[in-house]
């Protein structure tokens, strides 16, 4: 257990400083679009407690060098503001907010991962538009015990849904479709996410820079067929 902690660590210290450089410190090299600035700062202006940026040194509390972590942000009144979406895309309007829970100290781990893509209403501007995902490691023995990804209605059904309203498509299924990822532990299934958002590129720039988690990232290179160049 202690390196899939380790490698919690090294994944997402990186990702808080990115955070930091991108929505609050605002430094150009991330190029948020006009759009996505406007939602995270009318989202941070809430001073809403469980919508709190996570530091590194949270992260660094969170998965010291133990041999067990029970970890969850919503507990902890913290999210993660992932790095903005490609500029040119369609979808750069959104900002991506990502949420954890995970308990890292039995046999076999078990870690749930939240992540909205939010942004203002065009004609409201005090109103959130968002669609949602979760992923998630196998439940047991149902028809999800595998690693998998499904759609969600609301990041948290009781701070998100109660005290910020999104609006999401109520009438998306939660529970099918459930979509298969290349994964086979907590630390391959959070590097699925990069890929999910910001491609195969991106995934492997970060992972260059991280070098101890290659082991992870060769195990996802294998199953998605892709070689290392």
């Amino acid at each position: 257990m202690l390196k899939i902690i380790t490698a919690f660590n090294q994944i997402l210290t990186p990702l808080c400083t990115i955070q930091k450089s991108a929505w609050i410190d605002k430094e150009k090299k991330w190029e948020p679009s006009k759009c996505a600035l406007e939602t995270y700062k009318f989202v941070s202006q809430l001073q809403l407690p469980f919508l709190q940026p996570v530091k590194p040194e949270d992260i660094k509390s969170f998965f010291s060098s133990s041999d067990t972590a029970n970890v969850n942000f919503f507990k902890e009144n913290k999210v993660l503001y992932l790095p903005p979406l490609k500029r040119d895309a369609d979808d750069a309007e959104f900002v991506p907010i990502f949420s954890l829970s995970c308990n890292l100290n039995r046999n076999q781990s078990i870690a749930k991962f939240r992540v909205m893509l939010v942004t203002l209403d065009e004609n409201d501007k005090t109103k959130l538009n968002g669609i949602g995902f979760r992923m998630e490691t196998p439940d047991g023995t149902g028809i999800h015990d595998f690693h998998h990804a499904q759609l969600i209605h609301q990041f948290s059904p009781k701070q998100f849904g109660n005290i910020l309203q999104i609006k999401c498509l109520s009438w998306l299924p939660e529970s099918q479709p459930s979509f298969p990822l290349p994964a086979d532990c907590p630390v391959t299934l959070l590097l699925c996410i990069m890929i999910t958002l910001y491609g195969w590129k991106y995934y492997k720039d970060f992972c260059d820079r991280i070098p101890t988690i290659h082991q992870y990232r060769n195990k996802i290179d294998s199953r998605m067929g892709m070689e290392q160049s």
